[in-house]
């Protein structure tokens, strides 16, 4: 808390609000900006010194990135700072005392609250430590070379440029809704699927029906994905997991539950080989097994609420906002009067 109150102090200087420091006033001489040292003086303004060690306090405070652009301004502050004492020294002006004494008591007692609340965040952080060196732990391992090879070395057809046509349903249900909604939610979808298979509905008509994706309006249909393109990583490896012509089981992602149809597949080579997205970025199968990997413990994680981390949620539903009514017609101009 102190350092953000530093920073905001900062803000109002590099905003001009130093107004002493704009006065005519001897300028500073300043060090080399290289300097390391904390207690060479890199300013003095009268008897007041500026150090290396201040200044570096300030600068802290912002990004590594940005220090050099916004040294000159911290350094202003600092020496409008400077002014302002050397001002009051000079003109040898006073406070009175009592006043005095119930500030420094007033700033003594924010300093406390600071300090208190620096602890408390600390303690949070330290709660929290234990468990996420655990999380990076199990998800190290479940992204390690051996799983990464082993899983490019099973499915090539996910690294060798193979191309699928999908359609897909939607049930959407947010990670945060109580397990009994997301429960719902599953069994909804899976009634859908258990008409298809029973061929009561085809796929297409069901997702018109049923889907709460854009896409119901084509039936459903997403056209063409790669592994590594810009779908739900889990989304993608549930469509290459599922054979040509057949639906891919309920599955979950952070958009709902999903089920996929595969309609057609374009086949690689077989040779597992960097892809390259539209933009020409390109990311090897490595890099795609390793996000892959990731979307499967994302996966584990979100499936957990069904049966290990019962969710409750209290909160009110918010209705989905109402379509916005048609434009009126536009009014047709009037007929020009009949020529005499």
């Amino acid at each position: 808390m102190i350092r953000r109150w530093m920073m905001v102090l900062l803000v109002v200087a590099l905003t001009g609000s130093a107004a002493l420091a704009q006065q005519p006033a001897e300028q500073p001489v300043v060090a080399d900006q290289a300097a390391s040292n904390p207690d060479e003086v890199v300013a003095k303004i009268g008897q007041t010194e500026i150090t290396q060690g201040q200044l570096d306090s300030l600068l802290e405070q912002i990004p590594a990135f940005q220090r050099s652009s916004y040294r000159d301004r911290a350094l202003t502050y600092l020496a409008g700072n400077a002014l302002n004492a050397e001002f009051v020294r000079v003109k040898n002006l006073t406070v009175d005392e009592a006043q005095y004494e119930q500030a420094e008591s007033s700033k003594r007692a924010e300093f406390e609250q600071a300090i208190a609340r620096a602890r408390e965040g600390f303690e949070r952080e330290l709660t929290r430590l234990r468990p996420t060196m655990a999380f990076d732990a199990y998800l190290e391992r479940a992204q390690s070379d051996e799983q990464v090879n082993k899983l490019i070395a099973d499915h090539p057809e996910f690294f060798d440029g193979t191309k699928l046509t999908v359609s897909h349903i939607l049930v959407k249900c947010s990670l945060y809704d109580s397990t009994v909604d997301q429960k719902a939610a599953r069994d909804k979808l899976q009634q859908v699927v258990d008409r298809i298979n029973a061929r009561e509905l085809t796929f297409a008509d069901a997702a018109s029906q049923f889907s709460d994706c854009p896409s119901k309006d084509k039936g459903g249909d997403l056209g063409q994905i790669e592994f590594g393109g810009p779908m739900d990583p889990y989304f993608t490896l549930q469509a290459y997991s599922t054979a040509e012509g057949h639906i891919s089981k309920v599955f979950r992602t952070s958009f709902g539950w999903h089920v996929v149809l595969v309609t057609e597949v374009e086949r690689g080579d077989g040779t597992p080989k960097p892809w390259t997205s539209q933009r020409g970025q390109g990311r090897t199968p490595q890099d795609l097994a390793r996000q892959a990997l990731r979307a499967v413990v994302d996966n584990q994680i979100q499936m957990a609420v069904m049966d290990l981390i019962p969710v409750e949620n209290n909160l009110p539903k918010i209705a989905p906002t109402p379509p916005a009514p048609p434009a009126a017609p536009a009014t047709a101009p009037a007929a020009a009067p009949a020529a005499e």
